[in-house]
């Protein structure tokens, strides 16, 4: 089972109390980690909702590369920041508009009851437009790959399919079949999807300028360089870059791929 609440505290019995009045309050899995573990929850854990983050480390206090790291890790879960009722934290203003509360201890259960119930609201609102979402894009589902015969229609199932991966996709068929479409919403329908797409013809590209255009350089590194460039795959960082026409790239350079 996956974890949905995650207790970060470096401090046993303060660490335990809370698990323990989380499951009492609310049926759902709690787990409860330290500063030298945690990062084997968050990871790959699409079901976290809420990290509770008190003592952190030999330090004892919450240092803000911590907030960070959660921040980075799980975008989506809320952070609580746990602290004692006669020591409150105070952070800059940048990292506490990242958190999503604080919790005092001792622990109130009228305090927890609320931050529980928020978590729950946000993650109704959250429901809600995934699904509307979803109407949206399906409503634009392939509004340029035009048809209904079976061919197309096995096209679009195989483009939802490979959508989620992060796989690379080669992607067969004559000039003029549609390949850049399908590339693009298979892009469309990725978790890249906010991301650029950055399409490159391969074929259109001189052979001795092609490992330039898609690697960049520096400034210097050869004859004419007399700026440093950014290559496609790096511009592409975060997205799709769709590499049209590589049948016609040279071999030594797709090696280099």
């Amino acid at each position: 089972m996956k974890t949905a609440l995650l207790v970060l505290d470096d401090e046993p019995q303060r660490a335990e109390e809370l698990c323990f009045l989380l499951r009492f309050l609310e049926e759902t899995h709690v787990v409860r980690a330290e500063s030298s573990n945690w990062q084997l929850h968050v990871e790959h854990n699409a079901d976290l909702r809420c990290v509770f983050l008190g003592r952190y480390g030999s330090a004892g206090q919450i240092p803000s590369d911590a907030i960070h790291a959660i921040r980075t890790l799980a975008p989506r879960a809320a952070l609580i920041l746990i602290e004692e009722a006669d020591h409150p934290i105070r952070l800059p203003a940048t990292l506490e508009a990242s958190c999503g509360g604080h919790l005092s201890h001792p622990f109130r259960h009228s305090q927890l009851s609320a931050i529980l119930s928020r978590l729950q609201a946000s993650a109704s609102r959250d429901s809600r437009a995934g699904s509307a979402a979803s109407i949206r894009r399906n409503a634009e589902l392939f509004r340029s790959l035009i048809g209904h015969s079976p061919a197309v229609v096995r096209v679009r199932e195989m483009i939802q399919r490979v959508a989620p991966s992060d796989s690379t996709v080669m992607i067969l068929g004559e000039s003029g079949t549609g390949k850049e479409v399908v590339a693009r919403n298979i892009h469309y329908f990725s978790s890249r999807s906010q991301g650029p797409f950055v399409p490159v013809n391969c074929g259109a590209i001189p052979d001795n300028l092609l490992e330039s255009e898609l690697f960049g350089h520096e400034k210097g590194s050869f004859t004419g360089a007399i700026s440093a460039r950014r290559g496609r795959f790096e511009l592409a960082k975060g997205g799709t870059l769709f590499l049209d026409e590589i049948g016609d790239m040279p071999l030594n350079m797709q090696v280099k791929l």
